[in-house]
C-alpha cells in the first residue's frame, strides 16, 4: 500500500468523495456500502471509513440493526416502508459496548416517525440504559453536533431528552400538530440547556421569554421561531452573540417600547408580519446598527410607496433587502433613485419577486441605470418596471460606462413589455452578463409572457455571439 494511504487527511478526503452530498445519504446506497467494505479492509481504513459512515444518519433505523436480532421479536424488521418491534430481552453489557462504539461517532442525524411503529418500543429499551443522569454516558450520542427532530408523534416526546447532549451545536425542532396534552412533556423537553449550542430553529410552539431562559445560551448565533412576545425580545436584544433573527410579529411594538443598546451585532432579519407598518415598528423600536440582511413578508393587501421604506435608510450597510407579500408597490424612477442612494452596498434587491406588483409599474429602463450606476455590487435583482418605456439608456457623457457584469437571471415580476428585441438590446447594454428574464405571467396578460420568451431568446443569441468572438 503506497504511503500516502497512510495519512489519515489524505484517507478522509478520499472516503468522503463516496459520499452523495446533495441527497439525503442512504445507508443501502454504493457509497455507504463501500465505506462499510473498506473498514473491514485494513486497520488503516477502519477508523476513518466508519467515521464517515456513520457520522449523518437522516434516521434512527439504521441502529436498529448494531443489536443481535434475537434481542427482538421482529416482524418485518427489514420492511422498507415499516416494521414493528417487541423487546424480547435486554442487551448484555457487550452488546451496550458495541452500540456505543458506533453511536459516539454519530454526529448528525434527523429524526421523524412517519411509517415507523417500532420506533417507540426501540426508545423504551434505550431510555432503560440511558435515562439515569447519573451514569456517566447517559447521553445516547455524546458527540451529537446537530439534530433535526420533526414529529408529530406525541409519545415519543417523552423519550426526546435521550438525544439532546451539552454538545449540540444546531438544532431543529418541529413540534406541528400538538394538541394541549403534550403541554407537560414539551416543557419539560425544552428545559434541557444546550450552553454551546450556536443555531436554533424551532416551529410549532409559541415562543416565550422563560422558554429561552432556561436553555442558557451562551453562544447562540441564530434564533428562527415561529410567533414570539415581547418579552421574549427583550431577552434576545441582550444575546450579544446573536447574529440571525427569524419570526413571526403579529402586532406592532408599542411606540413606548425601545430595545436600547439591543440586538448589537444582529446582521440578518427575516421577519413576517400581517403589515409592513409592523415590521417597521420593530425595527424602529431596536438599536440595531450593523443590519445587512432584511426579509419580510406580509399576508395582507397594501401598497408600499418609498415614504414607508424611507424609515429603513437609516441602515446604510443594508446589503440583502427581500420584501414579499400580498401587494401592490408604488415605486419610479426617482423613488429608485433614492433608494439606491440609500443603501449603496446592496447586493440583493428582492421586491415581489413571486407574484409580481399588482399594477403596472412606473420604474423604467432609466431608473435600472440610476438602480446599477449607485449600486455597484448589485448580483440579484427583482422589481417590476414598465418596459415600453425605451427611454434613452446611453451613455451619453464622455468616458461613461454604467453596466451591471454581475446579474445573469433578472426577474421583472409583471412587467408590460413593447418590442422584444429594442428591450432585450437595453438590457444587454445595462446588464452584459444576462442570459435571462424571468416574469410572473398574469393569466390575462398571457401576450407578454410570449413577449419576454422571445427576449430570452435574443439574449441567449447575445451571449453565444459573445463567446464566439471571445469577449
Amino acid at each position: 500500500m503506497h504511503h500516502a494511504l497512510t495519512i489519515s487527511e489524505i484517507i478522509h478526503e478520499i472516503f468522503t468523495h463516496l459520499l452523495e452530498p446533495h441527497n439525503a445519504p442512504r445507508h443501502h446506497s454504493a457509497g455507504y456500502l463501500t465505506l462499510a467494505a473498506l473498514a473491514v479492509t485494513c486497520r488503516t481504513f477502519r477508523e476513518p471509513a466508519l467515521a464517515l459512515r456513520w457520522r449523518q444518519l437522516w434516521s434512527i433505523r439504521p441502529l436498529v440493526p448494531l443489536f443481535p436480532r434475537d434481542i427482538w421479536d421482529e416482524s418485518d424488521l427489514y420492511d422498507p416502508n415499516d416494521f414493528d418491534l417487541d423487546i424480547v430481552r435486554l442487551p448484555s453489557q457487550e452488546e451496550w459496548i458495541r452500540f456505543e462504539s458506533y453511536a459516539s461517532r454519530i454526529c448528525d442525524i434527523h429524526i421523524g416517525f412517519e411509517g415507523f411503529t417500532g420506533v417507540i418500543n426501540f426508545m423504551v429499551m434505550l431510555s432503560m440504559k440511558y435515562a439515569n443522569p447519573s451514569l456517566e454516558s447517559h447521553h445516547l450520542f455524546p458527540n451529537l453536533r446537530t439534530l433535526s427532530w420533526n414529529s408529530q408523534e406525541k409519545t415519543a416526546l417523552s423519550f426526546a431528552h435521550l438525544f439532546f447532549p451539552p454538545s449540540l451545536r444546531c438544532l431543529t425542532l418541529g413540534f406541528g400538530g400538538l394538541d394541549d396534552r403534550s403541554a407537560p412533556v414539551l416543557l419539560l423537553l425544552l428545559q434541557h440547556q444546550w450552553p454551546r449550542l450556536k443555531q436554533f430553529n424551532i416551529s410549532g410552539v409559541f415562543c416565550t421569554r422563560n422558554m429561552l431562559e432556561s436553555h442558557a445560551f451562551q453562544q447562540l448565533e441564530t434564533l428562527d421561531c415561529e410567533e414570539i412576545d415581547e418579552s421574549a425580545l427583550g431577552y434576545l436584544a441582550k444575546l450579544t452573540t446573536l447574529k440571525d433573527l427569524s419570526f413571526y410579529l403579529p402586532d406592532p411594538i408599542p411606540t413606548n417600547v425601545a430595545f436600547d443598546e439591543g440586538f448589537v451585532n444582529l446582521q440578518t432579519l427575516s421577519l413576517t408580519a400581517d403589515e409592513i407598518s409592523v415590521a417597521i415598528s420593530f425595527l424602529m423600536s431596536t438599536h440595531i446598527y450593523l443590519l445587512r440582511d432584511w426579509d419580510v413578508t406580509w399576508p395582507q393587501e397594501g401598497t408600499v410607496d418609498i415614504a414607508a421604506l424611507r424609515p429603513l435608510f437609516s441602515f446604510s450597510g443594508l446589503r440583502y433587502l427581500h420584501i414579499d407579500g400580498i401587494c401592490s408597490f408604488d415605486l419610479s424612477d426617482d423613488s429608485l433613485a433614492e433608494l439606491a442612494d440609500a443603501w449603496p452596498r446592496l447586493e440583493e434587491l428582492m421586491l415581489n419577486h413571486c407574484s409580481g406588483w399588482g399594477r403596472t409599474s412606473e420604474i423604467t429602463f432609466k431608473g435600472l441605470k440610476s438602480l446599477i450606476q449607485a449600486c455597484p455590487l448589485l448580483q440579484d435583482l427583482a422589481l417590476a418596471i414598465d418596459a415600453t418605456q425605451l427611454n434613452v439608456v446611453s451613455s451619453t457623457t464622455p468616458g461613461e460606462d454604467i453596466h451591471n457584469d454581475k446579474i445573469e437571471t433578472l426577474n421583472l415580476g409583471n412587467s408590460i413589455i413593447g418590442s422584444p428585441a429594442a428591450v432585450a438590446l437595453v438590457l444587454g447594454e445595462l446588464f452584459w452578463s444576462l442570459k435571462e428574464v424571468q416574469v410572473y405571467v398574469d393569466p390575462q396578460r398571457e401576450l407578454y409572457g410570449h413577449l419576454w420568451s422571445e427576449v430570452n431568446s435574443y439574449l441567449l443569441t447575445r451571449q453565444a455571439n459573445i463567446q464566439d468572438i471571445g469577449l
